[in-house]
């Protein structure tokens, strides 16, 4: 059986994103870590699985990981991506 664990969207501003989606759902999330080097994200967990919202903030470090390079050369904010 298949089980989602969560879902990761990339934004340009993750201050934004979460102020939206926090007023628009009631969604409660976490405080802003670095989800890997030149991306901060912040998460809302519910039950089993969370939404994780994430943006690149340091170009250059982004160079550094795999994660970091999709996020880069990813044409648009707001795409999901299921993990």
């Amino acid at each position: 059986m298949l089980r989602l664990d969560h879902v990761t969207l990339a934004v340009r501003d993750v201050d934004e994103a979460v102020e939206q989606i926090s007023s628009t759902t009631g969604a409660r999330f976490t405080g802003k870590v670095e989800a890997f080097p030149g991306a901060k994200a912040q998460v809302a967990y519910f039950g089993a699985g969370f939404l994780e919202v994430i943006a690149g903030t340091e170009p250059d470090k982004l160079r550094t990981t795999q994660l970091g390079r999709a996020l880069r050369r990813s044409p648009r904010a707001g795409k999901a991506f299921l993990a």
